[in-house]
């Protein structure tokens, strides 16, 4: 990027049967300022007005606004082919940055050049990842809380094995983060933003903004969304949790380590072989309950940490 160019992002959505709050969010993507913006959007075999709506501003804004129609692969699925598809056909002058977003959103106008301004102070040889705080808004827009407090934000290594911390439609990464996280195919079904997450944390550097640029709409039909009460948000990181080996975070560590175990470090995977290998014996098990909380393995919570601690014992985690 020329020193005064206007940083060039790439808008990555999928939609479906989302019109009911489609228009707000292009038209927040396609007022924002001090970047030049192109949204990419795979609908993933709407069936309702989706399509109708992305075509008539497809034919309003070429420049800016890319359709992709596709069948219904499943949200997890069709983020990543998306991402594929953007990646190969961005050409001889490749966008500066990318951005995941959700279809039924609103963003303020300084989401993504706050983004690009924090993301230009390290090195682009990196895979770089930004991602903010979010305000939870209603289904008609009306302000609910900041979903992160100052004190919680935390971005360690240690933690990320065990924690999500980052929501993909506040992410903005550069070429580098996306090429790796296209490099390997998870033979596991891994949300996008949870895989990059834990990608650009450990190979790369993470920034975190404690402002927020985005309105975050909770409703019915949200896909995956932020609990509201402490009861809920404990009840969700439980099954988020436990589980056989196939499913949550103890899968995505497994995987995530058969992926990646060549450009980590020994101490990194010996953290995450902690986690990894602690269903082997009940050495295991209390090798990751005291030397993994040693290492920082721990929930920012205590009460989640806690009930972390619970599942481990009973072998659930």
């Amino acid at each position: 990027m020329v020193d005064n160019e206007l940083p060039r992002v790439a808008v990555m959505m999928s939609t479906y049967n989302g019109h009911r709050y489609l228009k707000e969010q292009l038209n927040s993507i396609l007022a924002q300022s001090g970047v030049v913006v192109k949204c990419y959007i795979r609908d993933d075999g709407s069936t309702d007005d989706t399509l109708t709506v992305v075509r008539a501003y497809c034919q309003n804004h070429p420049e800016q606004i890319i359709l992709f129609e596709g069948e219904n692969i499943g949200c997890k699925a069709s983020f990543r082919l998306l991402a594929g598809l953007v990646y190969e056909i961005d050409g001889e002058k490749p966008h500066d940055y990318y951005s995941f977003c959700d279809q039924d959103d609103v963003w303020l106008q300084d989401k993504l050049t706050s983004a690009a301004r924090a993301l230009s102070n390290h090195d682009q040889a990196l895979p770089l990842l930004y991602f903010s705080n979010l305000t939870l808004v209603d289904a008609d827009l009306k302000v609910i809380k900041n979903a992160y407090k100052n004190e919680e934000a935390s971005i360690s290594k240690a933690n990320a094995i065990i924690e999500e911390f980052g929501t993909g439609c506040t992410m903005v990464f550069n070429r580098r983060a996306l090429s790796l996280f296209l490099s390997f195919k998870p033979d596991i079904s891994i949300f996008h933003d949870r895989w990059l997450y834990l990608l650009c944390v450990y190979a790369g550097q993470v920034v975190y903004d404690k402002h927020s640029y985005i309105y975050y709409r909770q409703h019915g039909s949200n896909v995956v969304g932020i609990s509201i009460s402490c009861n809920n948000a404990l009840w969700r990181h439980a099954l988020s949790l436990c589980g056989p080996a196939e499913r949550g975070k103890y899968a995505v560590a497994k995987e995530f380590l058969k992926q990646y175990e060549a450009i980590l470090d020994k101490n990194d995977i010996r953290n995450i072989r902690l986690y990894t290998e602690y269903r082997n014996s009940l050495w295991d098990k209390f090798k990751f309950l005291t030397f993994g909380y040693i290492c920082g393995i721990r929930m920012r919570k205590f009460k989640q940490d806690l009930w972390l601690r619970v599942l481990i014992i009973l072998g659930r985690a």
